[in-house]
């Protein structure tokens, strides 16, 4: 299997709206090498928890 670089998966998440937890949450089920690069993103700002995530736990 061909694997993009890293630094294509990084610039393509550059694209994805940094609150948009949903769509980092499936990219992290894409692959390995996927969540990997999304993890970095996510934890960038660990604390801040959008209100509708908050209500549901």
């Amino acid at each position: 299997m061909i694997k993009l670089p890293n630094e294509c998966i990084q610039n393509i998440l550059k694209y994805v709206n940094k609150d948009d937890y949903k769509t980092f949450y499936y990219i992290t089920l894409i692959s390995r090498q996927w969540c990997r690069n999304s993890i970095i993103f996510l934890w960038k700002q660990p604390f801040n928890i959008p209100d509708n995530f908050k209500n549901r736990y």
